[in-house]
């Protein structure tokens, strides 16, 4: 347990000192891909892993369930903001339609 401690604060010093804000959640955040509020941290012999208890979409392996939440929780941030751009890009378009059909 200290181990993990200790990688996640050299990961947290190594991300500070590269300008990235850092927060650690430790709550898990909803399915990026089904947005199921209720994912679920699962500890395996080789691994912990979050899972979505509704699509199943899985988490990368982390040896240590902080991390396997820390990148659970940087992927569903990651696909978020993605999907907002998508969807900006998308209004847009139509937008640049609306204006061609007038």
């Amino acid at each position: 347990m200290a181990t993990t401690s200790l990688l996640a604060g050299l990961l947290i010093n190594e991300m500070t000192s590269q300008g990235l804000s850092v927060i650690m959640d430790f709550q898990l955040a909803t399915c990026p891909y089904c947005g199921n509020r209720h994912p679920k941290l699962v500890h395996r012999l080789f691994g912990n892993r979050v899972i979505c208890t509704k699509c199943h979409a899985v988490g990368p392996d982390r040896k240590s369930g902080d991390l396997a939440r820390y990148d659970w929780n940087r992927q569903s941030r990651e696909l978020a903001f993605e999907k907002s751009i998508k969807n900006q890009q998308l209004l847009a378009h139509l937008s640049r339609l609306s204006r061609l059909s007038r």
